[in-house]
């Protein structure tokens, strides 16, 4: 009995501490706070101060974390009671109470997206879905706005494919090799379908596409092996090249009105392809679009088709007829060979070309009543290559053209007589072995490239009556036999190699001259004195020849052909003719250590016409004068002339080449552009570091971008009234520009027309201003005022950042567009703003430097 109540007191005591202890643990607060990143699915939080952990319960199941965020992601569709509560220690601290969040997981495809900006998601990958798989419109509370390239490519488990509302563009390769995918079914939101989107999708028999679609790009359906029909929308303007080839089940096509030309290769190889209806708008049918369509019977040819490419409808085995409208202006080379059913073309075009073996292979070749074969007053070919043996061919006076090739290899007739032909093919004669004469009408005005090549027998050609502009390269390369052609007046440029190989001779300059053209010069010809009477160089005459020394030009001279002193380094031209026309593209290029005019300056006459593409790109010219009858001067005209429009310190030298003390004088070089030129062309000053002023007269209304990039010692421009625009990249870090005049009504600055011209401080912005685009003064830095136009509707992004001695600048009401950091690194601007609040229309981080801002009231006052 006593044992038991020692044991009992024991007991008793032992509850009694426990109590005690219980009573002086302190429980923790429960977790709060609670927040759930909706990209990664984690759920955090507040910490809990003395947790040692925290117990997270979902439905039966309990897991401990040391972290105060459990992640979520596991978790399937449904909606889940998520219990959270902080951990004591076991001594001095108890666990708190739980704490719940309600967690709702909407069904999810598996796609993986990518957050952008924290705003919207954008599909980046095939992740875990598989199957029929249904695009999210919103993905975790976002939307989803846009698909990256090749987000589904190779995935070999995708076999239906459904794309949300709200997407524009299936972006390039987007599906690309999708071999197990059967079905595509796109919103009418999609308006763009990218290269390779679907190309090689071989399961694919359905696309239901969106009505709203303009553009197919290139491959975007080709090696569907089971596409069987694609239904093209109203708004459809362009079929890139290779759209839809080798597409094998696609039975028939109906092109929209909208579209102009359908692409190279976009249909080839649909060998089941039986019908095409083409549109009233298509202007082009492109090279190899229709090629080995092996069961297209007819194909109707709209009225305003103006040119059929290259094999167009090569291999059509089954194309009975064609009709050519009256507005085909050119037959690629092939167009129709080895349409081995066609025999009725009809045709009353007026072509300007017609290319090689057009209707070869043909049942309209092969049953043509002649051996001379003629489609609408063009001869396209001959049966025969030895028709006409040792005899004269004279062409009917109904004939209009020769096709390319026509005769190539006759090795037949020995004269050739054309009274009406206007247009004469490339490669027409070439190789014709026998032929010894040539005689053209006055109608004759275009002869094409190489056709009289290798006629090694001709001697003689009689081309002076007709009309023809030019002389086209390699036109009688390897006439051994011909010596002396007579041009017509109306030649105005003569191609390259034209006559190398014939039999005219060489001056003991080592010029050779055809007609009055200098036409060819030896390697090392030094020094050239044109013989009077010249009236043109042909093209690249005397390209590369490094060391040509003085050229000397008679006063009949009026043509510079393309090329003619390209990479002659050390040319010296001190006077040209008061005769000169024209400057041919590429004429002057990379002559670095050139001399042009006597004192540098290269005066070119009135009269003078046009200054080419590249004509004196990176050549050594200092100054330059162009008179008003010059409409044009070319692209990348005056490109990397470092010491065009400088001022240059010369000196006398002595014997020994070295300077005469004393003797040196600092000279100042002129670009002076006169009243009448009307274009100047894309970076055509680009580079001219020495330039240091400019004025653009009023006669010049279109100023090509990149027209003055870094000119770097560039101060003062004026531009005259003509010029309304200042096109992208104009002035582009021109560091030493200061001022700019502008004396018309300009209307936009375009992206980086001023960029990094950091020492600019003088601008007025006409009143006629209305849009300013993206980085246009970005740099500017000496800028301190600038008063934008009330006609201001659009300011691009960056426009004025780095502005940093920018004070202040008003924003008209007008203005509905403000770019993205439009005023970054502005740091002492104020700007005011004539509206009662920020426009939704501008972007959201226009003002992300902060700069202050000023309300104003419709009176003016500041609030």
């Amino acid at each position: 009995m006593k044992k038991y109540r020692l044991l009992l007191l024991t007991a008793i005591a032992c509850i009694i501490c426990v109590l005690l202890c219980s009573c002086g643990s302190e429980s923790l607060s429960a977790p709060g706070g609670f927040s759930l990143d909706e990209e990664t699915q984690i759920l955090s939080w507040t910490t809990v101060r003395g947790a040692t952990g925290y117990a997270v319960k979902i439905g039966d199941t309990e897991e401990i974390t040391n972290s105060s965020s459990y992640s979520l992601a596991s978790l399937s569709e449904g909606v889940y009671a998520v219990t959270v509560k902080a951990l004591g220690n076991g001594d001095d601290t108890a666990d708190s109470d739980y704490s719940s969040y309600e967690y709702r997981r909407d069904k999810e495809s598996g796609l993986s997206y990518k957050l952008i900006d924290g705003r919207e998601y954008q599909l980046v990958g095939i992740g875990s879905a598989s199957g029929d798989v249904i695009m999210e419109s919103y993905y975790r509370n976002k939307p989803v706005t846009s698909i990256s390239e090749s987000a589904l490519a190779n995935s070999e488990l995708l076999t239906s494919f459904r794309v949300c509302d709200g997407i524009t563009s299936i972006p390039k390769k987007m599906f690309y090799k999708c071999t197990s995918l059967t079905a595509v079914y796109l919103p009418d939101s999609v308006t763009y379908i990218g290269a390779n989107a679907f190309q090689s999708c071989k399961s694919l028999t359905d696309v239901d596409m969106s009505s709203a679609v303009s553009v197919i790009s290139d491959y975007a359906f080709s090696y569907c092996d089971s596409l069987t029909s694609v239904a093209l929308g109203d708004e459809l303007v362009k079929i890139g090249d290779n759209a839809f080839a080798d597409c094998p089940l696609i039975t028939s096509v109906s092109i929209p009105n909208g579209v102009s030309e359908i692409g190279e290769y976009a249909f080839s190889g649909c060998q089941s392809l039986a019908e095409v209806i083409l549109p009233d708008s298509l202007k082009k049918i492109g090279d190899h679009a229709f090629y080995k369509c092996g069961v297209l019977e007819k194909i109707n040819m709209p009225k305003s088709l103006s040119e059929i490419g290259m094999r167009a409808f090569s291999d059509c085995v089954k194309l009975k007829s064609v009709e050519l409208p009256t507005s085909l202006k050119v037959i690629g080379e092939a167009a129709f060979l080895g349409c081995t059913e066609l025999a009725s073309v009809t045709s009353f075009a007026d072509f300007d070309s017609i290319g090689r073996d057009i209707l070869l292979d043909t049942k309209y070749y092969s049953s043509y009543p002649n051996d001379i074969v003629y489609l609408d007053g063009w001869i396209i070919g001959v049966k025969d290559k030895d028709i006409k043996k040792d005899d004269d061919l004279y062409i009917s006076d109904n004939t209009v053209g020769i096709a390319d090739y026509a005769f190539y290899e006759c090795g037949g007739f020995v004269g050739v007589y054309a009274t009406s032909v206007k247009k004469v093919g490339d490669y027409a004669f070439a190789f014709c072995e026998n032929l010894l004469e040539v005689r053209f009408g006055p109608a004759a005005n275009e002869i094409g490239l190489y056709a009289f090549a290798m006629c090694e027998s001709l001697y003689s050609v009689m081309i002076s009556q007709t009309s023809l502009k030019r002389i086209e390269s390699y036109l009688f390369y390897g006439c051994s036999e011909l010596e002396d052609v007579v041009f017509p007046s109306t030649v105005t440029s003569v191609g390259a190699c034209a006559f190398s190989g014939t039999g005219i001779k060489k001056t003991p300059e080592g010029v050779r001259y055809a007609g009055n053209w200098a036409v060819d010069a030896n390697t090392d010809v030094s020094g050239v004195t044109l013989k009077p009477g010249t009236i043109g160089i042909a093209d690249y005459t005397f390209s590369n020849r490094a060391s040509i020394g003085v050229v000397t030009m008679p006063d009949t001279l009026k043509y510079i052909g393309k090329g003619a002193f390209l990479f002659c380094d050390y040319v010296y031209i001190y006077d040209v003719p008061e005769s000169l026309v024209s400057i041919g593209d590429y004429a002057f290029y990379g002559c670095r250590e050139a001399i042009f005019g006597k004192e540098r300056t290269l005066e070119l006459p009135n009269g003078f016409e046009y200054i080419g593409r590249s004509a004196f790109y990176e050549s050594n010219i200092y100054g330059i004068s162009i008179p008003g009858s010059c409409k044009t001067i070319g692209p990348f005209a005056f490109y990397g002339c470092k010491r065009l429009g400088a001022c240059i310190t010369v000196a006398e030298l002595d014997e020994n080449d070295q300077i005469i003390e004393g003797t040196e004088v600092t000279k100042r070089y002129y670009v002076v552009i006169n009243e009448g030129v009307e274009s100047i062309g894309s970076h055509a000053f680009y580079g001219c570091a020495g330039l240091l002023d400019i004025t653009i007269p009023d006669s010049v209304t279109k100023l090509g971008e990149k027209a003055f990039y870094k000119c770097d010692f560039l101060t003062k421009v004026t531009l005259g009234s003509g010029i309304t625009s200042i096109p992208e990249c104009t002035f582009y870090e021109d560091k030493a520009l200061i001022e700019v005049i502008f004396e018309g009504d300009i209307t936009s600055i375009d992206n980086y027309a001023f960029r990094g011209c950091s020492a600019l401080s003088s601008i007025s912005l006409k009143s006629s201003l209305e849009c300013i685009g993206s980085y246009a003064f970005l740099g500017c830095e000496s800028l301190e005022t600038i008063e934008l136009p009330d006609t201001l509707t659009y300011i691009g992004d960056m426009a004025f950042a780095g502005m940093t001695k920018l004070a202040s600048v008003t924003v008209s009401d007008n203005t509905t567009h403000i770019g993205r950091l439009a005023f970054y690194e502005c740091e002492a601007l104020t700007i005011y703003l004539s509206c009662a609040e920020i426009k939704d229309s501008w972007d959201s981080l226009w003002n992300a430097s902060f700069c202050s801002l000023v309300f104003r009231n419709e009176s003016g006052e500041n609030q």
